[in-house]
């Protein structure tokens, strides 16, 4: 992210009972240390169990955000992004100690937005878009069935195919459950942010027996020399 990059937050007072034409502007800047505050990185890599199986990931989740133009409010973007891949492996006895074993590798992909907006008062959160993609890239199988192996693993590749297209739905579900918690701990952090930076407005603002003004909060994009 470019450290010289600098948002800037427009607070507009309005005198009040002041002459025609006659306004007081202050001008707010977040730089881009703030965004830098919110912007999380986390790596799964830890492997766990599931269904039998052994699964090693190896995922980064991303949460990137970015100011967004609003007349109205204090609004950014939130950009989670989920990357990585997985690889699950099991063993399917068929008799006795004899049996198959399957390694399933696979890219995983996630990009997902939500919206934040703060009006002075309150923060909302938009809906929360995106989508969620697990790719298959490679299904080895071995067996110790001795001189029938190749018979065996034949019959097995064509079975563990069909068996991870018909688990995928299941495991885009369950990639999406791990992602929300990333999302949970994003929308934390930047309400943490926001709610840090409009508290030192506020303080500018609340003293109203001194500084008798209305305010309203808009956020403008793009590069600003220092």
């Amino acid at each position: 992210m470019n450290t010289k990059r600098i948002h800037t937050v427009w607070v507009i007072a309005l005198l009040i009972n002041a002459l025609p034409l006659a306004a007081e502007v202050g001008e707010f800047h977040i730089s881009d240390d703030l965004i830098q505050q919110i912007e999380l990185i986390s790596v799964q890599t830890a492997p766990f169990t599931k269904k039998g199986r052994q699964v090693r990931p190896n995922i980064q989740v991303k949460v990137t955000p970015t100011l967004l133009e609003n007349p109205n409010a204090l609004s950014m973007r939130l950009g989670f992004q989920l990357q990585g891949s997985s690889q699950s492996s099991s063993f399917t006895p068929v008799r006795g100690s004899k049996g198959v074993r399957a390694v399933v590798n696979a890219d995983v992909k996630a990009y997902y937005e939500q919206d934040l907006g703060f009006d002075g008062s309150e923060i909302h959160a938009g809906n929360l878009k995106g989508k969620t993609e697990i790719t298959p890239q490679r299904i080895s199988v071995s067996n110790n069935f001795g001189l029938l192996n190749g018979v065996v693993n034949r019959q097995a590749q064509k079975r563990a195919g069909s068996q991870v297209q018909a688990e995928l739905p299941q495991e885009r579900k369950d990639l999406e459950e791990m992602l929300k918690k990333e999302v949970e701990k994003g929308l934390a952090t930047a309400r943490e942010q926001i709610q840090a930076t409009t508290a030192q407005l506020y303080q500018v603002f609340s003293r109203t027996d001194e500084v008798p003004f209305a305010s309203r909060f808009s956020t403008q994009k793009g590069a600003k020399a220092e």
